[in-house]
């Protein structure tokens, strides 16, 4: 885990975060999520601030299993391009959070402290044939 005073990480820091997290679930609550990533070399050596992501997708995953979900898909996937990274993590479920939190508010205020308004944090929900999609896209200047 990143220390307290570490503001910037790596996205591919911040994934190994996730992927640990998620084996920490799956050893003490039998929660099963399939975590895809697909990162570009160049976007997982950019620089990210620390713990967002896992905060963002922590958000997500207590919803599930506080639904009984047995099993989800998330998915992360990002792009850097002219100077600009986006990640997405995309959460499909059999339901999905009603809506945002305080927490998921904090994290929208933290990378408004860190990158002003160039700055990008958006979730968005809708129901398909595979169950509900919830996705975070999180986009920061390099």
């Amino acid at each position: 885990m990143p220390q307290g005073h570490v503001a910037l990480s790596t996205l591919g820091g911040e994934i190994g975060v996730v992927r640990a997290y998620l084996d920490v679930l799956r050893n003490s609550r039998n929660a099963t999520v399939a975590l895809e990533a697909d990162l570009p070399p160049a976007a997982a050596a950019a620089s990210f601030p620390a713990m967002i992501l896992p905060c963002a997708i922590r958000h997500e995953v207590e919803g599930m299993i506080s639904r009984a979900v047995p099993m989800a898909i998330l998915r992360v996937e990002a792009d850097l391009t002219q100077s600009y990274l986006r990640v997405s993590a995309t959460a499909v479920t059999a339901g999905a959070s009603a809506g945002d939190d305080d927490r998921i508010e904090a994290l929208r205020v933290r990378l408004a402290a860190l990158y002003g308004e160039r700055a990008r944090f958006v979730r968005q929900r809708w129901l398909q044939g595979d169950g509900f999609h919830v996705r975070t896209t999180i986009g920061i200047p390099q």
